[in-house]
């Protein structure tokens, strides 16, 4: 939470304006990630959330219609981006090519993006320590699914948040009478 103060403080920082929260599912990622955009929002910041899915999704069906770029365009010109659960679903090619070129966009203009994922990366920490829940979401890397590319401008232009494994708060919840 701390760490999401300080990057809020200083927004818009031009050398690196994302924010990227990493870890695995149920550690508070998106909360806090919300909380942030929220608050950039209450500051008349204009910004766009997209859960990752639902983006390729509707990048899927303009592929089809002829207005997936419109799409990439708005995703692109918005002050700030939220996409959230970056690699939620299986890789596909026009969704790396389209992640690249929007991360390629943002972070050459400096545009500022939050982010989570719950994919494993060399640099973020996280390995699969004899955890299933490691196992299980750390089959892909961030990298096999986006590309390296992409990976590489995303962590050239985010402060990087590694959540802390702890326990699925939803399973944890889920376990309460």
């Amino acid at each position: 939470m701390l760490a999401v103060k300080a990057w809020l403080q200083d927004f818009p920082d031009q050398e690196r304006p994302g924010l990227l929260l990493c870890g695995l599912p149920g550690t508070g990622k998106t909360h806090l990630a919300s909380a942030a955009f929220n608050k950039l929002i209450r500051d008349n910041v204009r910004g766009l959330f997209y859960d990752y899915q639902d983006l390729a999704e509707r990048l899927a069906l303009g592929a089809r219609d002829g207005s997936g770029s419109v799409e990439l365009d708005v995703c692109r010109s918005v002050d700030v981006l939220f996409l959230d659960d970056i690699g939620s679903q299986r890789p596909k090619d026009y969704m790396a090519d389209a992640t690249l070129s929007l991360l390629k966009f943002r972070c050459n203009h400096r545009r500022p993006l939050i982010a989570t994922t719950s994919l494993s990366d060399p640099d973020t920490g996280h390995r699969n320590q004899g955890d299933n829940r490691l196992q299980i979401a750390y089959e892909r890397t961030l990298g096999d699914v986006i590309g390296p590319s992409a990976r590489s401008r995303l962590f050239e232009m985010c402060t990087i948040i590694k959540m802390p494994i702890v326990e699925d708060y939803r399973t944890k919840r889920s376990r309460t009478f």
